[in-house]
């Protein structure tokens, strides 16, 4: 009887591992990592989802943390080009106005999670690269390139931001070794530019018209010059940027105000510019708006006009968050015309929805609200 037990038990250890090789050890249900990155389309899709975490830096909501325009708040507020106008309503662009950074702030995280999270995205392309996949060696180093762009630019905000911060160079799978020590200057100087360098080698120095907006060669340069100038290595961004100047294919606009229109975008000028939808994208109710040009109603959006509209009292009802001071005025030479483009002044014609009139310098506490980004009616 026991010589029956032990041969049937043998009979079951041979039947399951007879069949392991035939059993199906990735979900069926979804996609995952090891089952995504195969075709040229699918490393496409990573490497968009990378710059839409760019998109969420000047966006007016967020998917990261639900936000509004966090980023405008701590690189713009924290300087003495604007002032925070609505005390009451944004209590913590007004901390950062007066240099009182609390623990309890949200932008700053905000933005710190954001630049990580294109910095992952980026890492885990460069990570499916030398996989089992479908690539050509061409597809291989134009896609390590780009990745490559995407993580140095998001560095360089970080190193901007914060100085010093973690030097993320692969995805970190080690559940006990998350924590990332922060990275030296000279550390990031070099990771930042050795990545814009491959950038520069291996990007096309265009894209045909169904990828717009995506980085360029001329882009990796232009940022090698511009990270140099940080580094105030004067003579190799020098060298860099006169390139761009000199071969680009990059020129003036004559007028300086077409430069942000909205059907101006990607314009000769343009070296890197994020991609957004159209006016309809925006979901407000300026696009049923008949008074005004489309250049006016695409430069409105949900969140925006808390930002740059006139407040205190300006028709409309916005807040009026944050208003150019007097400094930022100040820096526009006599005769300067690119000043009516940037503020509103006494007597220019303030447009709100489906309305229009003069506008009143007492909607601001420093007699100025900033025009360039309302566009024109």
């Amino acid at each position: 009887m026991k010589k029956i037990y032990v041969f049937i038990v043998s009979l079951c250890f041979i039947g399951i591992f007879s069949c392991n090789d035939e059993l199906d050890l990735q979900p069926l249900d979804r996609i995952t990592e090891q089952s995504f990155y195969k075709t040229r389309a699918n490393f496409d899709g990573a490497i968009f989802a990378a710059y839409s975490s760019i998109q969420d830096f000047w966006g007016t909501s967020t998917e990261t943390l639900s936000e509004r325009g966090e980023f405008w708040k701590i690189t713009m507020t924290i300087t003495d080009d604007v002032a925070a106008d609505n005390v009451t309503s944004d209590g913590i662009s007004q901390d950062i106005d007066n240099l009182q950074i609390r623990s309890s702030d949200i932008p700053y995280g905000a933005v710190y999670t954001q630049i990580y999270e294109g910095i992952f995205r980026a890492n885990v392309v460069l990570k499916n690269l030398d996989g089992e996949n479908e690539l050509t060696a061409e597809d291989k180093t134009v896609l390590d390139a780009e990745a490559k762009f995407l993580r140095a630019w998001f560095h360089f905000q970080a190193m901007k931001l914060f100085g010093t911060p973690p030097l993320a160079l692969e995805v970190l799978t080690d559940i006990n070794n998350l924590a990332l020590p922060n990275a030296t200057q000279d550390e990031l100087y070099t990771a930042i530019l050795a990545d814009f360098a491959t950038a520069a080698a291996g990007l096309p120095e265009a894209w045909d018209s169904g990828n717009t907006g995506r980085a360029t060669a001329w882009a990796a340069k232009s940022y090698i010059g511009k990270v140099n100038v940080w580094k105030q290595d004067w003579p190799t961004a020098i060298t860099a940027l006169a390139d761009v100047v000199d071969n680009g294919p990059y020129v003036l606009l004559p007028d300086y105000d077409s430069v942000f229109a909205f059907d101006n975008e990607n314009n000769a000028e343009s070296i890197f510019e994020i991609q957004y939808g159209g006016p309809f994208s925006d979901d407000n109710l300026w696009v049923f708006d008949d008074t005004h040009s489309e250049n006016f109603k695409a430069s409105q959006g949900t969140g925006r006009g808390w930002y740059w509209d006139a407040g205190n009292g300006a028709p409309g009802g916005k807040l009026g968050w944050w208003a150019p001071t007097q400094d930022l005025v100040d820096a526009f030479e006599a005769g300067d015309t690119r000043a009516a483009t940037n503020f509103y002044q006494d007597g220019d014609m303030y447009y709100t929805t489906f309305t229009s009139l003069p506008y009143d310098t007492e909607w601001s506490s420093t007699n100025y609200t900033l025009k360039k980004y309302r566009g024109e009616g």
